[in-house]
């Protein structure tokens, strides 16, 4: 850049020098009346699809009016100096500057030190405040489609928030499929505007997402933020970095997903529930993904977990009484060894609920994550495109006696038939029930 000075809409600004650059664009760090921004500068923009999407980006950022998105101070789009009749357009947006950096910047500086970037508690706070801002673009009937750490950047704040940036690859909210056409150009503005390592399968192939797939909607993007929050607690990179493009898609479009052992990463252990949220997000078939209000109340359920309900004095009386019978009569034979308290889930979260078949999959993760199970999240099996939320949440319990092993098939579901345990359960509640007795024999 060969001017120190340059203006965008009259006002004059200082160059300081470049911060970086991108596919389409050059960075440069200015100032005005002492005060640093941030200037996108893209050059050699002809008539045609690049002009209206330069467009499309200004429009987007002016009315994205947000807390968690980069804020667009000012810009201009004017003819190139000296194109020699070329027609050629330069685009000039003005942005404050983000001193922290980016998101991914903070990820590969904690694994170079050899630590953990986040907590898990810090990496659901920050990612919530990214949900928010995703949310907002989509209320505007837009989807961002490259959501990646490295278009977060990080706010001035303690504790450190998102700041949302880089609307370029915006794409309409909803776009139909409507033949071989369509899905072509899909699949070439993926390729040309959405980070391979965050693509969400049906940007690859429309079949990957479902046989029945003839909308792409904002699920897209909710592929991305899993990947996303992946990279913030396991990373710095999403689970599907690969220098091979064949291995990264086919691992892609089947959702195959590792965990460390242990869920332990520098240092830094994640909950099974943690890594189970990932999973659900990174659901292939797009029928099953969850949509990003799902994904934002069952964030707010882990932050905010719902308190225990306290017996009723009824409950405590039989419960009292039926310590001392079982006092004097001592144990039962034949006793079922997992009807106990501490056994595969806490039933009490699924009282209430509805038919399995009328629920959705926001209810489904949120019974799913309420599992007391502490084992890690195993994974999928290869071209799995519809792994259960069951499988995820019901582990293996260590402390479950071998006795389990020799059951005949017919007392799996022992306690079921017990009244007061009946009861207490919702048809869902027993459908977890029998299927934790199920893989408890199985394994």
């Amino acid at each position: 850049m060969g001017n120190s000075l340059t203006r965008v809409n009259g006002k004059l600004y200082e160059v300081l020098g470049p911060l970086g650059e991108g596919g389409f664009a050059h960075v440069y760090e200015v100032r005005r009346g002492g005060r640093r921004g941030a200037l996108k500068w893209t050059r050699g923009v002809t008539e045609g699809e690049d002009l209206e999407r330069l467009l499309l980006e200004i429009q987007v950022q002016r009315q994205l009016q947000h807390a968690n998105v980069l804020p667009l101070e000012a810009a201009e789009l004017r003819r190139c100096p000296g194109d020699q009749g070329r027609a050629e357009k330069e685009a000039l947006m003005v942005f404050p500057l983000a001193t922290r950096g980016s998101l991914q910047t903070r990820l590969e500086q904690a694994a170079g030190r050899g630590g953990a970037a986040f907590t898990e508690a810090e990496c659901l706070h920050f990612f919530e405040k990214l949900l928010d801002a995703v949310a907002a673009l989509h209320d505007l009937g837009f989807a961002h489609r490259d959501l990646k750490p490295g278009n977060v950047l990080l706010s001035e704040d303690d504790p450190v928030e998102p700041l949302l940036m880089d609307f370029g690859s915006v794409a309409p909210l909803l776009v139909q499929l409507r033949g071989p056409m369509d899905c072509r150009k899909l699949w070439e503005d993926a390729a040309r505007f959405s980070s391979a390592a965050y693509r969400a399968p049906e940007l690859w192939d429309a079949g990957a997402g479902g046989a029945e797939l003839r909308v792409v909607d904002g699920r897209a993007d909710v592929w991305s933020l899993g990947c996303v929050l992946y990279a913030m607690a396991f990373g710095p990179f999403s689970p599907f970095e690969h220098p091979r493009d064949g291995v990264q898609q086919l691992a892609i479009v089947n959702g195959y997903v590792s965990f460390p052992h242990g869920n332990m990463h520098c240092g830094q252990v994640f909950s099974a529930t943690f890594t189970a949220l990932i999973k659900w997000i990174l659901t292939p078939d797009v029928a099953e993904r969850p949509k990003l209000e799902g994904v934002r109340v069952c964030i707010n359920q882990l932050l905010n977990p719902a308190p225990r309900k306290q017996p009723s004095v009824k409950t405590r009386r039989l419960s009292s009484r039926k310590s001392r019978l079982n006092a004097t009569e001592g144990p039962k034979p034949h006793q079922d060894p997992t009807a106990d308290e501490q056994g595969w889930a806490d039933f009490s979260a699924f009282e209430e609920l509805e038919e399995p078949n009328s629920m959705s999959s926001e209810l489904s993760f949120s019974m799913a994550v309420r599992s007391r199970s502490s084992s890690a999240v195993s994974k999928p099996p290869l071209a799995s495109h519809s792994s259960s939320i069951w499988k995820v949440s019901v582990v293996k319990q260590a402390s479950v006696p071998s006795i389990a092993d020799e059951r005949p098939s017919s007392s799996r579901d022992r306690g079921l038939s017990d009244p007061n345990r009946r009861r207490a359960l919702s048809r869902t509640g027993k459908q977890l029930w029998v299927k934790a007795l199920e893989a408890q024999t199985t394994t």
